[in-house]
């Protein structure tokens, strides 16, 4: 972990799931520990996570009962939802997602949170990546990963890289 790595975060699978897409892995160094789910875990089963840093933490009663009120609620998925009540289980603001809906969740309840490329961009901005990975990323994600993004939006973070 560098001087400019983010100690602890918690993921969901969206962002896992897109980097592995990409041949991203690497670019999770960015962080000290990433702290998932069981279920996140479990939906992302086909995917060997670098256990160095992707740890699987477990629910206490009453986040559970939290990500079940979620659920209810908000209509968020199993996943999102674990995620959200594991953040705050942990007390830890910085929450991963590429779903808008558990975004604007995971706001009401104190949590920033953030997505595939904000993982890549902020790469780049530590040096961790150079300016041509990083594009390569960014334009693997629109043509590889399963993230719905547009060229548009794409276009628009190279030109301000």
């Amino acid at each position: 972990m560098g001087s400019n790595a983010i100690k602890e975060t918690v993921f969901d699978a969206g962002p896992l799931i897109h980097l592995f897409e990409i041949d991203g892995f690497n670019l999770l160094n960015l962080f000290g520990s990433i702290y998932i789910t069981e279920e996140v875990n479990q939906e992302t089963s086909w995917i060997k996570k670098p256990n160095n840093i992707v740890k699987k933490i477990n629910l206490n009663k009453k986040s559970k009962d939290f990500s079940k009120a979620l659920i209810l609620d908000y209509d968020v998925d199993l996943g999102e939802a674990t995620a959200i009540a594991l953040a705050k289980q942990a007390n830890i603001s910085l929450f991963f997602t590429d779903d808008l809906l558990a975004r604007e969740i995971s706001k009401q309840f104190g949590l920033e949170p953030h997505g595939t490329i904000a993982i890549i961009t902020r790469c780049y901005k530590v040096n961790m990546i150079s300016k041509d990975k990083t594009i390569d990323y960014l334009k693997k994600l629109k043509e590889k990963s399963s993230l719905f993004i547009t060229s548009d939006i794409i276009n628009d973070i190279i030109r301000n890289l």
